[in-house]
This record gives structure tokens, sequence and C-alpha cells, in this order.
């Protein structure tokens, strides 16, 4: 059977909220609004070559936002090592930086604090976001520090 643990029932079920924001709303009904535009000039336009044209125009246009993607953030990962004491009642644990070569259970060296030797016990990894590129502000009136600013 299997554990009771995973569910429980004194815990208040809470739905999943949407992650749709009023940007990417207003984004959809924006292209939704390019698209019919685009059909109705398809629809009046037959036999009429600009506004064919026109519609065929922005049907691409709506269909080509339609399928835009913003580019994810990238992810870091910073790994890390943890060297142990074999002895045990020693008890030394440190965090290293991984550095290429390191694998589990591979002794390091003589410990510090006793006369065992140091090992490593774990290898793992962090993840982080990347920090938003700061933009540099300007003194009032000042001149443009960068491309674009007016």
């Amino acid at each position: 059977m299997a554990d009771d643990d995973e569910f429980d029932d004194d815990a208040e079920y809470e739905p999943r909220r949407s992650k749709i924001s009023w940007k990417g709303l207003l984004k959809g009904l924006a292209i939704m609004v390019i698209i019919i535009a685009a059909l109705y000039m398809l629809n009046q336009g037959w036999g009429n070559g600009a506004l064919m044209t026109g519609g065929i125009m922005l049907m691409c246009i709506g269909t080509t936002l339609m399928n835009l993607r913003m580019p994810k953030r990238k992810k870091i990962k910073t790994v890390y090592s943890i060297y142990k004491c074999s002895v045990a009642a020693c008890g030394v644990k440190e965090l290293h930086e991984f550095k290429e070569g390191d694998y589990v259970f591979k002794t390091i060296g003589p410990c510090f604090k006793c006369s065992g030797s140091l090992y490593i016990d774990q290898i793992f990894a962090v993840q982080s976001l990347p920090e938003k590129s700061a933009r540099m502000a300007r003194p009032e009136g000042g001149p443009s520090v960068l491309p674009g600013d007016d």
C-alpha cells in the first residue's frame, strides 16, 4: 500500500493559477484583430488587387506575430563539491566549487583537524537566473549614455 503521507487531508486544495498576463492577453487580442481585418480585406477585395495584397500581407504579419516567442533567459548552474573527513568523530565538512576531475569518494588529502583523510562526499548543482542588466542613469540634461537615449 502507498504511503498515507502522500495526501494530506488537512491541506486546503488550491488550484494552480493561470500564468496569462494582461500584456499577453492584449497581444493575443491585437493579433486576432489583425487576422480578422485581413480576412475581411480578402473577402471584400475579391477581384481588387490592392485589397487582396493588403489582406495577404496582414495575414502574414498576424501569423508571424502569433508564432513569435521571446527568448527564455538562460539559467546559470553552479556546481559544488562537499569534502568530508573519513573519521566519523571528526565531522569536518567543507563546501568547494567543483573542479574538473572531481568525483564522489575521491580522496582529496589529509584532514586539517585530525589525522583522517578528506574525500568528496557529494556533488550538486545550484540553479539561478542571471541578473537583469542594469541601465546606467545619466545626469539631468547630460550626454547620452546608451545609443538611442535622447
